[in-house]
């Protein structure tokens, strides 16, 4: 019988696993997307891999919006345990669509207003909300009608 080794072992199983590993379109459409919000900033604060943890689910995305608070420089948080209002993920190129979209299930499930997924490849985006409703923006304004937040994909993939 063929016994695999625990390096052999160790390396299947990092095979098998999607791991997100940002790329430079990754990083330039996360960049993007930060500078494309940032006219909502009086009405939302935008934060980038913030640590949350909703209902003992932690999860790190890419960019969550929240209601604009005054900020408290003196006492920091750590890991975050109210949901934001939205939250973005921009699909890197090893990552599965089946774990972002199981991620988006567990943010809506657990008080998420809305969840898009940037596509850097297909220059796309798909907004999710909590009422089960998906759209797919691929040019012209993408607009998130639960949360009234427009951004111009132009904007993002120039």
């Amino acid at each position: 019988m063929f016994e695999i080794n625990d390096k052999l072992q160790a390396y299947f199983e990092a095979e098998n696993t999607s791991k997100d590993m940002p790329s430079k379109n990754h990083s330039k459409s996360w960049s993007q997307m930060v500078i494309s919000l940032s006219k909502y900033r009086k009405q939302y604060d935008i934060y980038s891999q913030l640590s949350i943890n909703l209902n003992g689910w932690a999860s790190i995305p890419d960019i969550c919006l929240f209601p604009n608070t005054k900020s408290d420089w003196l006492h920091d948080e750590i890991e975050v345990k109210s949901p934001p209002i939205l939250v973005i993920e921009i699909l890197s190129p090893t990552q599965g669509m089946k774990e972002l979209t199981e991620k988006f299930e567990n943010y809506l499930k657990n008080g998420v207003k809305s969840c898009w997924l940037v596509m850097p490849l297909l220059k796309s985006t798909m907004v999710m909300n909590g009422e089960s409703e998906q759209s797919i923006f691929s040019n012209g304004l993408l607009k998130d009608t639960s949360l009234n937040i427009e951004v111009e994909l132009s904007e993002i993939f120039e």
